[in-house]
């Protein structure tokens, strides 16, 4: 057998395989739903904010009609007026931000600060850039109970605008759901078959002074995984729901900046190896662009080219996608490569910070 039959065989069963768990999670996975319960006094609902001034005024109008006992935005020292903003929205209260502690990454100390001045026995940490639809997060709460959990995660519907966007941010969904099978996460398997999204998470003040808060993750880049994983290995059930639309964001704008917030996360989502970090790009390329490159001449790669669109339909119709979208599974490696060159940085910068990637 020569090398590439090899390799369209491996492909194939890859994607077939990739489709079964996805098919499993389009039909398991929990979604969120509004809820009109109004227990909701005792939730504080916390938004770590740097130079966010373009954002909140789309988003803290709708964080404050949630009906939460309290909204509290800690400014991290921006510089285009995040506080006065922040302050100018009825029920929205502003904390300033303390200098960077040695040791410590800029959101986790946000976190970990915008917790010590909660009231609340919930908190529900959620970024400056997300969307709660009303209801949002009494839906939350409800999906919590649900599951049996007192942490938990929403990863929110993906609102992308531009090609770059369209070619990077769906990376996120396609980890999630393609992966493991929901059952598998939300089981007590393993403390890393767990994911947590950082964008928005709901943990009870008992467990989180249990876990440790975010110190216990302080030095990590990638802090929402670590924390979920801690949570895990303490013994706590994490819960894990789909935006649906009812809690949504537009994470990055444009590729300039898809390709700067996904960088300083991509080495360590590989354990900090850059080995594998490549072989899974290369791995990528193979399974879904030589498939496009090949089939026009050789009618043996068409099944492995049409696979790879129907395992993108699959996630999108899990996350809210237009069916259309798929039609570009070929071109995300290659959209992919400069994200992981950059990730090849030992030094990365994020939002007028800079930090070392440890080998």
């Amino acid at each position: 057998m020569g090398p590439l039959r090899w390799l369209r065989r491996t492909v194939v069963g890859f994607l077939l395989a990739r489709i079964a768990v996805n098919v499993v999670n389009l039909t398991t996975f929990p979604r969120l739903r509004p809820s009109s319960r109004d227990d909701l006094a005792q939730v504080s609902i916390l938004v770590p904010a740097r130079d966010e001034a373009a954002t909140l005024p789309l988003t803290l109008q709708g964080l404050a009609a949630q009906g939460a006992g309290e909204v509290l935005v800690l400014d991290d020292h921006s510089e285009d007026g995040t506080a006065e903003i922040s302050a100018a929205v009825d029920g929205v209260d502003v904390l300033t931000g303390a200098p960077l502690p040695d040791g410590w990454l800029g959101k986790a100390w946000a976190l970990e600060q915008l917790a010590e001045k909660a009231r609340g026995t919930w908190y529900v940490f959620t970024d400056a850039d997300v969307h709660w639809e009303p209801g949002a997060v009494a839906g939350f709460l409800d999906a919590l109970d649900d599951q049996q959990a007192r942490v938990g995660s929403i990863f929110p519907t993906q609102d992308t605008r531009t090609w770059g966007e369209r070619l990077t941010v769906p990376v996120i969904d396609e980890v999630l759901l393609s992966g493991l099978p929901y059952p598998i996460l939300h089981a007590d398997v393993s403390p890393l078959a767990v994911s947590l999204n950082g964008q928005a998470i709901a943990v009870h003040r008992d467990v989180y002074a249990a876990i440790g808060g975010w110190a216990a993750v302080r030095g990590r880049i990638v802090e929402d995984v670590a924390f979920g994983r801690l949570a895990r290995r303490e013994g706590h059930e994490v819960a894990l729901v789909l935006g649906d639309g009812v809690v949504h964001t537009r994470m990055y704008r444009g590729y300039r900046e898809a390709l700067a917030g996904f960088g300083k996360n991509l080495l360590t989502a590989h354990g900090r190896s850059r080995a594998l970090l490549l072989a899974d790009v290369a791995w990528h390329a193979a399974a879904y662009t030589l498939p496009a490159v090949l089939a026009p001449r050789v009618r043996s790669w068409r099944l492995p080219l049409v696979l790879g669109i129907v395992q993108r339909i699959v996630v999108g119709a899990t996350t809210r996608r237009h069916p259309a979208e798929a039609l570009l599974a070929p071109l995300l490696p290659l959209a992919g490569f400069p994200v992981a060159l950059r990730a090849l940085r030992r030094r990365q910068h994020w939002k007028g910070r800079s930090f070392e990637v440890a080998r």
